[in-house]
């Protein structure tokens, strides 16, 4: 039903730089290189519009939140209970900054808080897990925070928060070694990163790292 009542949106008229995402999928060739962000978003676009017309790229956003719905009360569901998750749903599914986001043709409404609500829940799971299933949810979670950044540089603040909220979890037992492993980590994740950023020229050769930055 919370997605239900934004499907009523989907045909509503483009607006400021909606109209950048809408006209990127008629001719990307116009546009290349319009996008100031990681490659990601840019590919994101470019497989839309294999798939979606250009006067319904709402939908994009919209299977993102449902998505998003998802994860938000699996999260909730397992940290506070039915009612918590349930009534915090229908919160973020009925307040008007909700339906926007729902519906928003970019990556901040509903594409990013995707990610974020999957890394957050792969991080719940992977603390809780031993053996196998911990190393599955690490690669989750790993993979969450990875194209989370490929997609927006303003990503990194997830990455922090759930960094600090091991810290702070640990901060009776956590040693030095811990703090360098988790630097050295850290550190990886982020050269791994900057290389697939770097590599996003060989698809986009438009791509511009400095405009990026």
């Amino acid at each position: 039903a919370l997605l239900t009542t934004k499907f009523f949106g989907i045909g509503l008229p483009y607006h400021q730089d909606e109209w950048k995402f809408a006209h990127f999928v008629v001719d990307p060739a116009s546009l290349t290189g319009i996008f100031h962000h990681p490659p990601l978003t840019e590919l994101l676009f470019r497989v839309a519009r294999w798939f979606v017309p250009p006067e319904l790229l709402r939908i994009i956003p919209l299977a993102f939140t449902g998505a998003s719905y998802a994860l938000l009360y699996l999260i909730l569901e397992r940290r506070t209970g039915f009612r918590s998750a349930l009534l915090s749903l229908v919160l973020v599914g009925t307040v008007a900054y909700g339906t926007l986001a729902a519906l928003m043709l970019d990556t901040d409404g509903a594409i990013l808080p995707f990610f974020m609500l999957l890394a957050v829940y792969a991080y719940d799971r992977w603390r809780e897990s031993i053996g196998r299933t911990r190393l599955l949810f690490g690669s989750l979670l790993f993979a969450a925070l990875m194209l989370g950044l490929l997609v927006k540089l303003s990503f990194i603040l997830v990455i922090g928060a759930i960094l600090l909220d091991y810290l702070y979890e640990h901060r009776r037992d956590i040693t030095f070694r811990e703090i360098w492993r988790l630097g050295g980590i850290v550190f990886v994740f982020l050269a791994f990163v900057a290389l697939l950023i770097g590599l996003g020229r060989l698809i986009n050769p438009a791509f511009n790292i400095s405009a990026m930055i």
